[in-house]
């Protein structure tokens, strides 16, 4: 195929930390079909940045002008609502300036590429450009879905040490095909036909996965339900587990510890993730030792049910409580699942300290009732529960993928579109 090369060339920056582009990143214009043509953007649309006000001022802070920020842009572009709104005495003392619903936004700092669109008036930060349409013979929508389909390719600039920006210069510069407008609205029409469907299927598989979410509550709440009918033995957390608070008080800077905070530990299944051995310097809050003989406790907001069972020694923040099982009373394995099921979590919430930080009272956690069945009856449990937990991720996995791979479909038939071929 016949084609031209446009060069986004100059990715400029102009404040500490952000990078210039060493090379090149060319894009092959493909042949249009007849009516077609290739526009700069900067000749149909106006572009400009917008501005924060001072942070300092906090009078700036509490109005009720929508400010946007990258952040605030979802994932389907539509913007309706911010974060953080300004005054007007923010509005006049910055750069920033009220967009009219319909304004297209481009990311140009830090994340490049990310599209949305105002469905609201509202101020934007200096990070998004706005784009407002200048002709009458440019459908709005097409646009904005163009420059999505267009940004997507940009969107992983930016990740990393340092940011890079774009500057409008090449905003401006940015080609995108421009059908007849007739053509615009048929393509308007097609592109929300085939995200409804997308959106539809995602919805009804992840409504599917809480479903089979739900189960593994259901079922530990079945478990645990009613033990002493089971005949099972009742004591207390103390009396079958050994509340450990083995504090450390200095780490060695340049050495790595297997650190664990609460954020490594997924809720209520209790997987480890985003894990990975931590410098002693960047440790900085208060800190205690766990071995792979422990089960660790969250009790920072227990709703958030996490429970975790290392595999490892280590260290961890001290909103987690090293258990140490009593062996010849119960297995670390059955006394995690049990702190995660329903019972427990309605416990810990009955008896919390503190507002702003809620946390399972330390006496409460001590004299919580914990069931007790024979090890064998233990272990029985155990291997049933863990089996279903595996299913359940598996199909986690799987909706993952089948995401990604839609995803990829997508990107496709936009790209189809936006060459006439669809």
């Amino acid at each position: 195929m016949k084609g031209r090369e446009l060069k986004l060339d100059s990715f400029l920056g102009k404040e500490e930390g952000v990078k210039e582009l060493s090379e090149e990143i060319t894009e092959t214009l493909p042949e249009l079909p007849e009516g077609w043509k290739w526009v700069k953007l900067g000749d149909i649309c106006k572009i400009s940045a917008g501005g924060t006000p001072r942070r300092s001022v906090k009078e700036y802070w509490n109005g009720d002008i929508p400010w946007v920020k990258i952040s605030d842009i979802p994932d389907d572009g539509f913007v309706y609502e911010t974060e953080e709104k300004i005054t007007k005495e923010g509005l006049e003392n910055s750069s920033a300036k009220i967009l009219p619903k319909g304004t297209i936004l481009f990311t140009i700092f830090a994340t490049i590429g990310k599209v949305g669109l105002l469905c609201i008036d509202a101020a934007t930060n200096q990070a998004i450009a706005s784009i407002q349409i200048l002709k009458d013979d440019i459908d709005t929508k097409y646009l904005f879905y163009c420059l999505r389909q267009l940004g997507s390719a940009l969107l992983h600039i930016g990740r990393g040490a340092a940011q890079y920006n774009v500057n409008q210069t090449i905003l401006k510069n940015l080609k995108v095909p421009l059908p007849p407008l007739d053509v615009q609205k048929c393509i308007v029409a097609r592109i929300e036909e085939i995200t409804s469907r997308i959106e539809q299927a995602k919805k009804l598989r992840e409504e599917a996965l809480k479903e089979t979410e739900k189960i593994m509550q259901t079922i530990l709440y079945q478990t645990f339900k009613d033990p002493e009918q089971k005949g099972w033995k009742i004591n207390t957390l103390e009396e079958v587990a050994e509340i450990q608070s083995n504090s450390i008080q200095s780490l060695d800077s340049e050495k790595l510890y297997n650190y664990i905070s609460l954020e490594h530990i997924e809720s209520n299944t209790g997987r480890l993730i985003n894990f990975a051995p931590t410098p002693g310097k960047e440790i900085k809050s208060s800190k205690v030792v766990f071995t792979k003989e422990h089960v660790l406790y969250g009790k920072l907001r227990p709703y958030l049910n996490k429970v975790f069972v290392p595999n490892f020694d280590g260290i961890c923040t001290a909103e987690l409580v090293p258990l140490f099982p009593k062996k010849d009373l119960i297995t670390k394995e059955f006394l995690a699942w049990q702190l995660r099921s329903p019972h427990f979590v309605n416990y810990a919430m009955s008896n919390l300290t503190g507002t702003r930080m809620p946390r399972m009272s330390m006496d409460a956690l001590k004299n919580a009732n914990i069931a007790v069945p024979s090890i064998d009856e233990q272990n029985c449990i155990v291997t049933l529960l863990d089996k279903l937990q595996d299913r359940i991720t598996e199909i986690r996995e799987r909706q993952k993928e089948t995401t990604e791979k839609i995803e990829v479909i997508t990107q496709t038939i936009l790209k189809k579109v936006f060459k006439g071929e669809l």
